[in-house]
């Protein structure tokens, strides 16, 4: 009997334990890094801070960063309030690297204007260019001095911010709303391939494939190289072009401008209708042009 009574306390303690498992949260300059934390607790922390209705007028979303998925994500049942959750975890994380492209451009906004003023570089400001351009995929034979100017035309085109509703719009038809098993197992929410490499997780629905699917450790780092990605990679030459038309009349370039030029490339016209329902439902575009970062207290 007494060993029947121990094995229920001890039950009951490992159940009562789980239950009211606390999430790993730290705070560091102005910002709240969460890891491990439950369905629960993710939507306990987003209320505290107010961070609830992600479409509102005048939304100030705080910088709670959240490196993966909650603990339990697996065992909650696919609805729309998960899903509001999921665009939730991503917006501050997307905000912060556009934070991050928007310095990154302006860097090279100075510079652009200093060759168009016929202004002289440094070799510090030239291995800046330099870099960037093989950041951004971006080759010249050109060595004469009009070099940079050409480097930096292209970098202009490519150093931009990509509207979040966009971004959250194509995770959640790649990665089912973050249900999908690359989603849950290696932070995956775009299908980044990864070819001829011992690295990765393995389809399961392709046969001897030699490709692999990248795993990233946290979503900050999938988003980063997926954003990464369209900045760089000619195929989302159409991105670019909409956003500088975009910045030619003064506005900022929402999903929806991007959406309707990806329909006119004819290998994206199913993503692109799917896309568009996505963007419309949740009122995505909202998330465009209204939120604002703010920093967080403990």
């Amino acid at each position: 009997m007494k060993k029947i009574f121990g094995l229920i306390f001890t039950l009951c303690f490992l159940f009562s334990a789980d239950a009211f498992a606390k999430a790993d949260i730290r705070f560091e300059q102005g910002a709240l890094l969460v890891k491990e934390a439950t369905y629960a607790e993710l939507e306990e922390l987003f209320e505290k801070y107010d961070y609830v209705d992600f479409g509102k007028t005048n939304l100030q979303v705080p910088r709670i960063y959240v490196k993966t998925l909650p603990t339990d994500w697996e065992k909650i049942e696919k609805s729309d309030e998960k899903n509001k959750v999921f665009i939730r975890i991503l917006i501050p994380l997307i905000m912060k690297i556009n934070e991050e492209i928007a310095i990154e451009r302006n860097a090279i906004s100075s510079l652009y204007k200093s060759v168009q003023e016929n202004k002289s570089l440094s070799k510090k400001e030239k291995d800046f260019i330099e870099e960037k351009a093989e950041k951004y995929d971006i080759f010249s034979k050109n060595k004469s001095q009009t070099r940079y100017k050409l480097l930096l035309e292209e970098l202009m085109q490519k150093v931009d911010e990509i509207p979040a509703g966009l971004l959250i719009a194509m995770s959640g038809i790649y990665s089912d709303w973050g249900n999908s098993r690359l989603a849950v197992s290696a932070n995956s929410l775009y299908r980044e391939e990864i070819w001829y490499s011992d690295e990765g997780l393995a389809p399961e629905d392709v046969p001897n494939a030699e490709f692999k699917y990248r795993i990233f450790s946290s979503l900050e780092e999938c988003l980063r190289s997926f954003m990464h990605k369209l900045n760089s990679n000619i195929t989302y030459r159409y991105i670019w072009a909409t956003r500088e038309q975009s910045r030619e009349i003064g506005r900022k370039v929402l999903g929806e401008q991007i959406i309707a030029a990806m329909s006119y490339e004819g290998k994206f016209n199913n993503v692109a209708g799917m896309l568009d329902f996505n963007l419309s439902y949740y009122k995505l575009n909202k998330t465009d042009i209204l939120p604002v970062l703010v920093d967080v207290k403990p």
